[in-house]
């Protein structure tokens, strides 16, 4: 997608296989599948990966009751992100904060994840995990705002008042009000 200037953004959006406690074997695959690709294709490789990985890397404080999942899942989505020079980003804003994407009656885990290269992720803030806001969805939503280097820096804009309170006679009246005292209080400090 186009992005700023002459950049285009590369964005990867998966949703990998499950795993369980002790079979990652579909999810290696995955991972091991889009590795072949994108070192043949190496001018395709994504700036950003986002979506559901269906396992964490750090069991100890990803998941809830903590449990590492299978190490052939775990080192096929890092020799991926290896191949792709890409790092979660959540993790590393926050290295020590647990924070869960999808709830089960018995476990929490942060298996949605968005990672990016270095340059887009030193240039990124306001991570966000928060719920979607579509009723029965069993997912948390991560969010963050990706800016490029060398975009300009802008504030939120002149705030001004909502053109419809300006027809509004009470507000204007105290407005009006407020105002007269204010230049009263002025000129007696003058």
């Amino acid at each position: 997608m186009h992005w700023h200037r002459e950049r285009n953004l590369k964005i990867l959006v998966v949703y990998a296989p499950n795993v369980t406690a002790t079979d990652g074997k579909d999810n290696a695959e995955f991972w091991e599948e889009l590795h072949i690709y994108f070192d043949r294709h190496p001018s395709k490789k994504p700036d950003i990966m986002a979506g559901d990985m269906n396992m964490v890397e750090a069991g100890l404080i990803d998941r809830l009751p903590a449990r590492d999942d299978p190490e052939d899942a775990v080192d096929a989505l890092d020799e991926f992100k290896m191949l792709t020079q890409l790092r979660d980003g959540w993790r590393n804003t926050y290295p020590d904060r647990k924070a869960f994407t999808f709830t089960t009656a018995r476990s929490e885990s942060r298996i949605d994840r968005i990672y990016m290269t270095d340059a887009i992720l030193n240039a990124s803030r306001d991570w966000k995990i928060q719920p979607t806001g579509i009723p029965g969805a069993d997912h948390w939503m991560v969010s963050v705002l990706a800016s490029h280097m060398d975009a300009l820096t802008m504030g939120r804009g002149r705030w001004a008042i909502p053109r419809h309170i300006l027809k509004d006679k009470t507000f204007m009246q105290y407005t009006l009000k407020r105002g007269h005292e204010t230049d009263k209080e002025l000129e007696e400090i003058e």
